[in-house]
């Protein structure tokens, strides 16, 4: 069984045009600010000292969402921020080594889906709706370096 969590400086974004008020664009920012997993990992030894193995489990972590309206000559008309810590799954791979001294080191690749996201905007002063939809994925390849207490390899 494993157990991480980790911060994350992850982010992304879009510009919209609004069409029904001219000069006015909504932004997206979308920030993941920490997740973790929780997930047993079976296998089978390759060799005495290499073991091969697959991953499944939970996903959580926490995003923060904020829509920004700005219009032309105007500045900024209206703004909405969330803050949501999801759960959802992660599943993988990977390949760990022992070489000696309860050291070994691994190799891992996650896929993790927090969800689907769906929120809704409404920007003044025509109490226009907007809404958007996506998805909170992440591929996440890591490298690891573990120390076996109380016994050696």
């Amino acid at each position: 069984m494993e157990t991480d969590i980790q911060a994350s400086g992850q982010k992304g974004g879009s510009t919209f045009p609004v069409l029904a008020l001219p000069a006015t664009a909504l932004t997206t920012d979308h920030k993941l600010q920490w997740f973790g997993t929780t997930r047993p990992r079976l296998g089978f030894l390759a060799t005495p000292n290499l073991l091969l193995y697959g991953t499944a489990g939970v996903a959580y972590g926490q995003t923060k969402d904020t829509y920004t309206a700005n219009t032309a000559g105007v500045g900024t008309v209206a703004t909405a921020s969330i803050n949501d810590v999801r759960a959802g799954w992660t599943a993988g791979a990977g390949i760990e080594g022992a070489f000696g001294g309860g050291w070994s080191a691994k190799v891992e690749y996650l896929y993790m889906d927090l969800g689907k996201l769906e929120q809704t905007v409404t920007i003044p002063p025509a109490a226009l709706a907007a809404t958007f939809n996506s998805r909170l994925t992440d591929n996440i390849v890591r490298v690891g370096l573990n120390y076996k207490w109380g016994g050696g390899y």
